[in-house]
């Protein structure tokens, strides 16, 4: 719900990102710019620099072609956030602001698991409270 749109919002402001993400003995790096996948290179474990390099200098080319200017489709914001929010995944370089908010999506949810709790207590409380009155009134 809410933590997702948060992160889908965050994705859509970033001017840059590039990702690496383990296949066998190979990273698949990926760019993505403003929640669109603009392009992807596949390189050796030892070495990202280049491949930063060259995935940087493609941005630079789609950037200045205005190709990348459309507005990204909600199934392929999903499946970016999907890949990116992957525990192999490694950041490599980012332009722009990968955050949630302080006190964001989970922070809420777990207050209401907290208050969900203490009104369940209260309304035991007021139960045997009302329960008890009507006890001593017989």
């Amino acid at each position: 719900g809410m933590t997702r749109s948060q992160r889908i919002s965050s994705l859509l402001k970033m001017n840059k990102l590039i990702v690496a993400a383990p296949n066998d003995r190979h990273y698949e790096l990926a760019l993505i710019h403003s929640g669109r996948l603009l392009a992807t290179r596949k390189g050796d474990i030892d070495d990202f620099s280049e491949l930063v390099a060259e995935l940087n200098r493609i941005s630079d080319e789609v950037l200045s072609l205005k190709l990348s200017n459309q507005i990204p489709s909600h199934e392929e914001i999903e499946v970016l956030l999907r890949f990116i929010t992957n525990s192999e995944i490694k950041l490599l370089d980012i332009d722009g602001e990968w955050s949630s908010p302080l006190y964001g999506g989970e922070w809420h949810r777990e207050r209401l698991s907290e208050f969900r709790d203490s009104a369940s207590a209260e309304s035991y409380k007021e139960t045997f409270s009302i329960s008890w009155e009507r006890s001593r009134q017989r």
